[in-house]
């Protein structure tokens, strides 16, 4: 399941790590896009100065400030629309300012115009009243001298008239030259206040085109805006989700490396229940063992308590004929004194073999006793051995749903139930022999007790045989001293110690 589990994070992780790549795409084109709509900015910029430079309009923005004013599209496109702002205000105070002088040109020219027409219509009249001069020049010339002798005067006269009146044409002549050098003036001004009118009106063309695609800029980036608030959304998102997948994954590391050292700990454990079977395969080897050297034992101990019943029946006819034997030897005794010393040397020899083979029996008896307490202590310990390993087994199994080891567990419990019935006969055997024990210590008890009458009564006899040899001994020592005096002659004759006289 913990595999399943990491397999599962880390697909998760991967899709996440793909859909990050994604969003990074979409990032990287949004940026591309947005320096695109950058370079396109710089380029109406650019477009800008170049219209301010052929319109010397001084504006006050510089490329590399909005350039580096531009820290994302909503800026740039707030910075090119306050400084598209000024340029469409000079744009349209230009235009006002042309149209009027325009109107003013056109004012003037009409006021030229009819000055002009004044000037012209008063030279034709003078030209009309100088050829009517001319013709009264012609006709005055072809009348007779006298006639010019007497008009003399008069011709005088009309000639100041001429003269004036050229004078006055030449004067209109040139204030009608100066008038067409103004009106052709006034002419290339309109002309290039026409220019520059049109180059105006292309400007504010060119301004409405640059404020639809400023508009669509700030459309688009508003888009890219909106796109890009999105992606930072769904980014942030998925950062949160890569955070929470990424605790995720700790955690399940954490809890998939607890695992691993769980079952670590389980496989030592395993190791260790193994090891643990296997000690208590060979105990069990041991306790058959064990078993089978106790039911040897059982036996020799039935033997022995056998032979230690026959051998108690045995001793006890062997003190009741003892006691028979003393008694007779004690009245024999009294009549035979000396064949009471061999007599005792027997019988203190046979009490020391008795106490010798009771003393055999009690040692045997008791380790008899430590071998079943050690074994009755042996078979607790695997009981509560056998008891700790089928559960631990038993947990193990239910844990791994490993049949082999039920399987080992059935053919352990069954061996285990073999043995607890093996030992429950051998713990009977040993009451039965306990009781046997107990019988023969009784009878161990009796015997004693006849052994310790008999001892006594051997004391009384052993007392009495003294007292009978020392008082026979008495007479003797008498009779002795008696033959001594009687033979003492003789003897000292023939040991040369006899006294001469």
């Amino acid at each position: 399941m913990a595999k399943e589990e990491k397999a599962a994070l880390e697909k998760q992780l991967e899709e996440l790590k793909c859909s990050e790549q994604v969003l990074g795409a979409k990032i990287e084109s949004l940026r591309a896009d947005n320096d695109f709509s950058k370079e396109q900015l710089a380029a109406m910029k650019t477009r800008f100065e170049q219209m301010k430079k052929a319109q010397y309009i001084e504006d006050g923005l510089e490329s590399t400030e909005i350039k580096d004013n531009l820290p994302n599209n909503q800026e740039s496109s707030d910075a090119l629309e306050n400084s598209l702002i000024p340029k469409e205000s000079t744009n349209k105070k230009l235009q006002i300012t042309l149209n009027a002088e325009i109107d003013n040109l056109e004012k003037e020219e009409l006021k030229e115009t009819l000055l002009s027409k004044e000037l012209q219509a008063k030279v034709c009249e003078l030209e009309e009243e100088l050829e009517q001069l001319e013709k009264e020049d012609e006709d005055s010339a072809k009348e007779p001298s006298l006639i010019e002798s007497e008009d003399g005067h008069e011709k005088d006269a009309p000639s100041e008239k001429v003269q004036q009146l050229q004078g006055e044409i030449n004067s209109l002549k040139e204030l009608l030259a100066e008038s067409r050098e103004k009106k052709n003036a006034a002419y290339s001004e309109i002309a290039k206040l026409k220019e520059q009118l049109e180059k105006a009106r292309e400007a504010a063309s060119e301004g409405n085109t640059l404020e639809a695609e400023l508009a669509q800029a700030k459309k688009q980036a508003k888009d890219q805006e909106d796109e890009i608030h999105k992606l930072r959304e769904e980014l942030s998102q998925l950062e949160q989700t890569l955070r929470l997948v990424s605790e995720e994954l700790n955690t399940n590391q954490f809890k998939l490396c607890e695992e691993v050292h769980l079952g670590l700990l389980k496989e030592e454990e395993l190791k260790s229940l193994k090891s643990l079977l296997e000690e208590e395969e060979r105990g069990r080897e041991r306790t058959d063992a064990t078993c089978e050297a106790l039911k040897k034992q059982l036996h020799e101990v039935q033997n022995c308590a056998k032979q230690q019943q026959n051998e108690s029946e045995h001793l006890r006819r062997k003190v009741r004929s003892l006691t028979e034997e003393l008694r007779n030897r004690v009245n024999a005794e009294k009549s035979e004194g000396s064949r009471t010393d061999a007599g005792y040397e027997t019988l203190s020899a046979e009490c020391a073999a008795l106490r010798a083979r009771i003393q055999t029996l009690e040692t045997d008896m008791q380790r008899y006793q430590d071998e079943n307490s050690k074994l009755v202590s042996d078979y607790r310990h695997l009981q509560d051995a056998y008891a700790a390993l089928e559960c631990g087994v038993a947990v193990h199994s239910l844990e791994s749903g490993d049949s082999h080891w039920t399987k080992e567990l059935e053919v352990l419990r069954q061996k285990a139930d073999s043995t607890s019935k093996e030992l429950r006969e051998t713990v009977e055997e040993l009451a039965l022999l306990k009781e046997k024990y107990a019988a023969c210590s009784l009878e161990k008890a009796e015997l004693q007790q006849e052994l310790r009458t008999i001892a006594d009564d051997f004391k009384t006899v052993n007392y009495q045989t003294k007292t009978i040899s020392a008082c026979s001994i008495v007479p003797l020592c008498i009779l002795l001293l008696a033959v001594l005096f009687g033979f003492y002659p003789s003897l000292s004759f023939f040991t040369g110690t006899a006294e001469k006289p």
